[in-house]
């Protein structure tokens, strides 16, 4: 297993175990938006929630500047968080001065923060978007360019898992282990065999 492929399988693992009752879920979003800097290559990552009244509001960062970028982005209700929270989609700026017209205070804070980059996913429960999860570059680059994303490597584990009838936790647990190899379940959930 390479380098990437065992960071991978850790973060699981990792995440997996802050899934019991008694972890606190701000320990939970603090390790993922550390293992997404980590394993995509980013410079920074926020996790933003979405409060009562549907505003978004950041639960937590890799940086101090990360978090000021993201409450500028609500307060503006312009970005790309709050198009993935509103969309249920993701959104992908590479260039983020591509984008000063649709979005034009956040380019602006984002840029003099010293990002090129945003990448925003919406993080569900239940069919419910709770929030969204931007990963933000230095440069105009897109995370992950040495390979899958973290996003599509957790959505091949689940397919993995349920098609063999298994919870991911499980199959997180063999790959760290290393009973069984990451390209058996990246390539067969992908239907590459």
């Amino acid at each position: 297993m390479n380098t990437r492929e065992q960071q991978l399988a850790e973060a699981f693992v990792d995440l997996s175990d802050t899934l019991a009752d008694d972890v606190d879920p701000l320990t939970l979003l603090d390790r993922l938006v550390r293992h997404c800097v980590d394993l995509t290559g980013t410079d920074a990552a926020c996790v933003m929630l979405a409060n009562a009244r549907g505003s978004l509001r950041p639960a937590a960062a890799t940086e101090e500047r990360t978090v000021l970028t993201e409450i500028l982005q609500s307060e503006a209700q312009r970005g790309s968080c709050v198009e993935a929270h509103t969309t249920g989609a993701p959104v992908r700026a590479d260039a983020l001065a591509d984008h000063a017209e649709r979005w034009p205070a956040f380019v602006a804070v984002a840029r003099a923060a010293g990002y090129g980059g945003a990448h925003a996913l919406p993080p569900r429960a239940r069919q419910q978007t709770l929030g969204a999860l931007n990963l933000l570059s230095g440069a105009d680059r897109s995370p992950s360019a040495a390979g899958i994303t973290p996003h599509e490597a957790f959505r091949r584990l689940h397919a993995h898992a349920a098609g063999r009838g298994r919870r991911p936790t499980g199959i997180a647990e063999q790959l760290v282990r290393r009973t069984i190899r990451p390209d058996e379940v990246l390539a067969d959930a992908s239907g590459n065999r």
